[in-house]
């Protein structure tokens, strides 16, 4: 790494610190020297949640990863109740996703950020800080809940509007700002196919694609502009059917493969019973950061490349998902 480089990789450091600051948030760790290394080590501890955060730099990929992680304590008998309640906030959070790791009982929240030029934005990772601690208290006394022998599906319908109301953020953006946003898009997507009249809707587009090499299905990707949210999501969504006696081995295994995966994540819609790639871009000041939306594409597409054949084993076998997952790596 040359002296401008190391310059540029050290501000990221020291803007990231600065954050962390800005949320009172106590710092451990500083800067290391391997490639891909450990940045900074915090922790929060308030009346529901008491956990480490902590920020992986990885210089190669230009990209930060940011997780919140717990410790719980799931019996066997409960699991299947974990990956479900788990695959269900997941299918609501496009910028970052539950993931439970069952060799150490740990439960991490995570988010990747791209940092375009190598330089840290800012507002985006400050809102994807504030937007992870806010969770992490919403949702860690959730999941304990479910672990002590509540119904998942029941306590998760209670806790969404709770949710609504805390994470409920006061942005738009001006119609002139959405046609451009959608025109920048409609550039990007062009890499990877032709879009047409009838692949646009009002907010975003869809398309479909051939399946990944070794399925036999389809894939629909529906990319939207949430100016609600000032945030770009994209759903790629497999033709697959999973019928519902895969159902629970479906959602093991899409929690198993989000444990080892950053950005996107896997979910499995219960009510369509299909399996999608979610993933989700922030828009800062009414400018989507193209570089950060074509990683983003090309991201979700070679995601689909690697998993979506994993999941049509798990359909058309009785293993269990830790034995397709072992067979792959």
């Amino acid at each position: 790494m040359n002296k401008k480089e190391r310059r540029k990789s050290n501000q990221v450091v020291r803007d990231m610190k600065d954050c962390f600051r800005s949320f009172y948030l106590p710092i451990y760790e500083g800067i290391g020297e391997k490639p891909a290394h450990l940045a900074l080590i915090s922790k929060i501890c308030n009346d529901r949640v008491c956990a480490s955060v902590i920020v992986t730099y990885d210089r190669p990929a230009t990209y930060v990863t940011i997780y919140i992680s717990f410790q719980i304590k799931a019996s066997p008998d409960k699991l299947a109740e974990v990956w479900q309640l788990l695959n269900l906030l997941n299918g609501m959070m496009p910028l970052y996703q539950y993931a439970f790791s069952t060799c150490c009982n740990s439960l991490s929240l995570k988010a990747d950020l791209l940092l375009p030029d190598k330089c840290l934005p800012v507002n985006k990772f400050k809102r994807l800080l504030h937007d992870l601690l806010e969770d992490s208290y919403l949702c860690v006394p959730l999941i304990e809940s479910v672990i002590a022998g509540g119904d998942s599906e029941k306590l998760y319908k209670q806790f969404m509007d709770d949710h609504r109301d805390l994470t409920k953020k006061e942005r738009s953006i001006s119609k002139e700002t959405e046609r451009t946003i959608l025109n920048e898009m409609e550039t990007v997507l062009g890499w990877c196919t032709c879009v047409m009249d009838e692949n646009r809707c009002d907010d975003g587009f869809t398309m479909r694609f051939h399946a990944p090499k070794g399925t036999n299905s389809f894939l629909i990707l529906n990319v939207k502009l949430c100016s609600e949210n000032d945030m770009v999501t994209l759903h790629l969504a497999s033709s697959l059917t999973v019928p519902d006696e895969k159902l629970s081995q479906l959602t093991e295994l899409a929690g198993r493969i989000n444990a080892m995966s950053k950005f996107p994540h896997l979910h499995i819609d219960r009510e369509r019973n299909r399996v999608s790639l979610y993933a989700g871009i922030m828009i800062d000041n009414g400018v989507l950061d193209q570089k950060e939306f074509d990683f983003a594409v090309r991201m979700i597409m070679a995601s689909a490349e690697q998993y979506f054949p994993l999941i049509e084993e798990q359909l058309s076998t009785n293993e269990k998902p830790e034995a397709v997952i072992n067979k792959a790596c």
